[in-house]
């Protein structure tokens, strides 16, 4: 019995001083480690639990309906409205807000009597979007939507919150995994011995099926089936109120010649094709042209010049095929 507790007594000895030891390093604690930017004033939670959290109103360029935009009556006018949806890449994170490809595309279809709001907020995914189409664009009677759906829109929505202070924590980013207990949940918190081994066995469950497609490109698809469910119900939702729906794929690159995800818009762009969903894939743009003179650094968001060719370039599609 003298030997047990010994050995207990020694083995929380060495983990708390351990754990001390390793809190004297800074560390951003939550799982959804760009979660960081939901501290921002720009951003609030929602009291819609499936969307999770949204723009703040009357903060900034956001407008009191919490859209990244020029302000627009909800009754709708005699004008063409069209709303985008999307994440970052929509709201416009990396340009003003009157450079955002959705107010390019506007400008260029003035002649067409065009009005479009855009809808798109940080982090949101598939999941996301159809909670937003049901329960925010409706109301503005939109004839045409847009969905900017980028290459991790497949990832679930982290739909549990927590907050400790200052410090964001995400639960249930990766559903069914270890945070669902109260000790659990105080553990993960408060010891950073404990959040080291968590991810380490969230990141063995996540990645435990993958094959040669690589962790990466099994996490944007670990949750394909759910997000097809959604796009069906954006697309049942779009013909039921006779709304013209299209995709705008967006990639991520850090190698044109070589790209990684090519796998993702193929499989996507099938699904879309057998679905009768119309889509513009923004590779093929990029392919086109000279991509890093329009992306920022992070080889993920388009700069001034890639949302002028993206808006410039819907506007066209949507001319020659939806207005014409």
């Amino acid at each position: 019995m003298n030997n047990l507790f010994l050995m207990l007594f020694s083995f929380l000895f060495a983990y708390f001083f351990l754990d001390i030891l390793l809190g004297l390093f800074p560390e951003n604690i939550s799982l959804y480690e760009n979660a960081t930017w939901l501290k921002e004033d720009f951003y609030r939670y929602s009291d819609n639990k499936k969307i999770g959290w949204e723009l703040n109103p009357n903060i900034g360029d956001i407008n009191s309906d919490g859209q990244r935009d020029f302000i627009y009556p909800v009754k709708k006018s005699n004008k063409t409205r069209v709303a985008v949806l999307g994440d970052s890449i929509t709201q416009g994170v990396s340009v003003h807000m009157n450079e955002t490809f959705e107010n390019i595309m506007e400008r260029d279809l003035q002649s067409y009597n065009i009005e479009s709001i855009n809808f798109g907020v940080i982090g949101y995914t598939v999941f996301q979007y159809e909670e937003v189409l049901k329960t925010k664009v409706l109301k503005y009677k939109p004839d045409i939507v847009l969905i900017s759906f980028y290459i991790n829109d497949f990832i679930y929505t982290p739909i549990n919150f927590n907050k400790d202070g200052n410090n964001l924590l995400v639960v249930n980013y990766f559903p069914g995994t270890l945070l669902d207990t109260p000790l659990n949940w105080f553990l993960y918190k408060h010891s950073k011995i404990y959040r080291l081994l968590y991810r380490r066995i969230v990141e063995t469950i996540v990645f435990r099926n993958y094959k040669n497609e690589g962790p990466y490109n099994y996490l944007l698809l670990n949750f394909r089936e759910k997000g097809y469910k959604s796009i069906s119900q954006i697309n049942n939702i779009a013909n039921t109120n006779n709304i013209t729906l299209l995709f705008i794929v967006f990639p991520t690159i850090t190698d044109k010649e070589n790209y990684e995800f090519i796998c993702i818009h193929e499989e996507l762009k099938n699904y879309l094709v057998k679905s009768n969903i119309s889509y513009i894939d923004v590779l093929e743009i990029y392919s086109l042209n000279n991509h890093t003179s329009f992306l920022n650094v992070d080889d993920i968001h388009p700069n001034r010049l890639g949302h002028k060719i993206i808006g410039e370039e819907i506007a066209e599609y949507l001319k020659s095929n939806v207005l014409n």
